[in-house]
């Protein structure tokens, strides 16, 4: 998995960047066809940090979220909820497609 970390007018130091790659691969457990996470990081009009978070998987999935939070580390994490919460949501509805229905449902008796 590729993992992008930028900040736009912010510097970032090497224990925030170990930080967000932890969360970052912690995605993989909820979707496991990420191929791309880009994570970038700026500062709000109000002093507040505001963390967007693009993870792109194959066949075209992607997810987005961004959220903001009086420090860094509270944005992240709330964004890696919001991602886990949309790629476990997509992964159900993926699962429930494919599933096959019961014999009874053909009116099939099993016996």
């Amino acid at each position: 998995m590729l993992l992008r970390i930028s900040g736009q007018n912010v510097k970032i130091s090497s224990d925030f960047k170990a930080y967000v790659a932890q969360k970052a691969t912690s995605l993989a457990k909820y979707y496991h066809n990420l191929d791309d996470v880009t994570v970038t990081l700026r500062r709000g009009t109000n002093g507040s940090a505001i963390a967007r978070i693009i993870a792109s998987g194959k066949k075209r999935h992607r997810f987005v979220a961004q959220e903001t939070a009086d420090n860094a580390y509270g944005s992240i994490n709330r964004a890696t909820r919001d991602l886990e919460r949309n790629s476990s949501r997509a992964k159900s509805r993926r699962n429930r497609k494919h599933t096959p229905k019961p014999a009874v449902a053909y009116g099939i008796t099993v016996g």
